[in-house]
């Protein structure tokens, strides 16, 4: 389009950006994305299992003495909430954090001493693991506490989860996954992970948690500047810019710069960064010049700039206040 510019803009602490911190709240746009559905993965056997494998909790091992002419030794037990398991004439002994060979050898060495066992031989085998599992909350069609599996990731739960909600109930860019043992909270953009961003498809571990936000104000565009009722104003399929400024009421005389109106778009992927679009309205109106009546996307901002100031300083303080907002999690599309 004719005189459209596009920039980046890096936001800066600005005064009057800050003042307005205390009377509104921030954009998060979120495109509609086809939902990616990871493969299944198949359980590995306990018998699979990496030598260094840790036992937990509620695991089940079997532990065998090999040569049955020095006792009778085939029984299975399990790792008790304690972290413990009482092998067969011996006392309760720590098994969670251990290797199969650490517990061989303590076995052994218990045995040897304990039933005057000359060079017991053990075997001890993972019969069946704990049964881990995940959950996923907020807004997702079947929030729910999941049973998953090794390498099971991101994706995969929220597969469990029947997927998320729609875009206009779903913050698909603020949902976070919280570790369970470290309860680190990990920030994931599920927008840019169903673009193909599988950097932010984390591996699952025992006992975490996906939080998708609720978030009914991502159905909204926001008009400011000069215009004569300035607002938050629902979304529609196929929304231009003037019908957003129609709806915010229009021009105001001598004061409305409707040939510098800007539509200010956060970058996909890329928090606190913005896209500036700018089109001129008066072409659209006089030369009826459609390139520049520009279709929007949910959480648009579309800025009308003062006829007497400086066009670019007004957008950076724009820029300003939606990314100090943006840091506080405040969302200026919501009632």
């Amino acid at each position: 389009m004719d005189g459209r510019d596009t920039q980046f803009l890096t936001a800066r602490l600005a005064a009057p950006a800050l003042a307005f911190v205390l009377a509104a709240s921030s954009p998060t746009w979120a495109q509609k994305q086809t939902p990616v559905t990871p493969p299944p993965r198949p359980q590995p056997a306990p018998e699979q299992l990496e030598p260094e494998y840790r036992f937990q909790i509620d695991d089940v091992l079997r532990i065998q003495l090999l040569d049955r002419r020095q006792a009778e030794i085939n029984t299975e037990v399990q790792v008790g909430r304690d972290g413990r398991i009482t092998p067969p004439f011996l006392q309760p002994m720590i098994a969670v954090g251990r290797t199969v060979n650490q517990i061989r050898t303590d076995l052994e060495r218990f045995y040897a001493a304990e039933l005057r066992i000359e060079n017991p031989k053990i075997a001890v085998v993972l019969v069946r693991m704990r049964e881990m599992r995940a959950s996923v909350v907020g807004a997702v069609r079947s929030p729910g506490s999941f049973t998953i599996r090794q390498g099971d990731t991101v994706l995969n739960l929220l597969s469990l989860g029947g997927d998320t909600l729609a875009e206009t109930q779903a913050n698909l860019r603020r949902a976070t996954l919280t570790r369970a043992r470290s309860r680190e909270i990990i920030p994931i953009d599920l927008v840019s992970l169903r673009e193909g961003d599988l950097t932010q498809n984390y591996e699952l571990k025992d006992g975490d948690v996906l939080n998708v936000p609720v978030e009914a104000g991502l159905n909204r565009v926001l008009v400011w500047g000069k215009v004569r009722q300035p607002g938050a104003f629902p979304f529609i399929e196929g929304m231009t810019v003037m019908d957003a400024l129609t709806q915010s009421g229009g021009e105001i005389p001598n004061q409305s710069r409707f040939s510098r109106v800007a539509v200010i778009r956060e970058m996909p992927g890329a928090p606190g960064t913005y896209q500036r679009i700018e089109c001129n309205i008066v072409d659209y109106i006089r030369k009826g010049d459609f390139r520049q009546n520009i279709p929007l996307q949910r959480r648009d901002v579309v800025f009308v700039p003062d006829n007497g100031n400086p066009n670019l300083d007004q957008i950076n303080q724009v820029v300003s206040f939606l990314f100090i907002l943006d840091r506080f999690g405040i969302n200026i599309l919501r009632f």
